[in-house]
């Protein structure tokens, strides 16, 4: 992953944190480009909420949100509004369902007994 010209190394080891990384920055960037800064502080506060749930569920859903983030990007790179804000609609009503379950799953992990 690249973050400001530099690479995150992701070994198979660490690569839950890393990939939960990337989405973070991935969003964070889009949030910041929006110039919207009561959207950034609330962004902020719900990754800060979500990290154990993201951790849990990284490796279910890594290809598919590197290929929607994909998609919104190759739309608003050439300047793309709508489509862009279309993908990402796409892109977070499919992780809404996925986040619901996830969350579900990490609280029987934790909580329930074995």
């Amino acid at each position: 992953m690249k973050r400001a010209g530099r690479s995150i190394p992701c070994t198979s080891a660490g690569f839950p944190r890393c990939a939960q990384k990337a989405n973070t920055v991935f969003h964070m960037q889009m949030v910041r480009l929006s110039g919207n800064r009561e959207l950034q502080r609330v962004l902020a506060n719900l990754n800060a909420r979500l990290r154990l749930v993201c951790w849990v569920d990284m490796a279910d859903w890594c290809g598919l949100t590197s290929a929607h983030h994909s998609k919104v990007v190759t739309t608003l790179a050439p300047g793309d509004g709508p489509g862009a804000a279309t993908a990402m609609r796409d892109h977070i009503s499919r992780r809404r369902a996925q986040a619901t379950e996830a969350a579900r799953k990490t609280i029987l992990r934790r909580y329930a007994p074995s």
